[in-house]
């Protein structure tokens, strides 16, 4: 007989400052195969091709790589949602 596993939800927080349940996380910390399973996911989340050209799933995780390296993107992590997420950064916005 093989055994349930059984998940405890945890009670989401209500956190009204944006700079608490909001964390800035460090590319460079993450594990090769974190940060690789976290861009693609990112990357097949809409999973749509607008461009002129296709692009392997290799290249756009290249891209994005390339992106974290150079500031244009971060990555962040919802306390509330327990979710990471990638965003632009400010510097790319201006």
């Amino acid at each position: 007989m093989r055994a349930r596993a059984f998940t405890r939800s945890r009670p989401r927080r209500f956190v009204d400052n944006e700079e608490e349940r909001v964390v800035n996380v460090n590319y460079k910390l993450l594990s090769a195969e974190a940060l690789r399973g976290l861009v693609e996911e990112f990357i097949t989340r809409e999973g749509t091709e607008y461009g002129h050209r296709e692009f392997s799933l290799d290249d756009k995780v290249r891209q994005v790589e390339r992106q974290l390296a150079s500031g244009d993107v971060k990555i962040v992590f919802d306390t509330v949602e327990e979710r990471a997420n990638l965003v632009p950064t400010k510097k790319r916005l201006s």
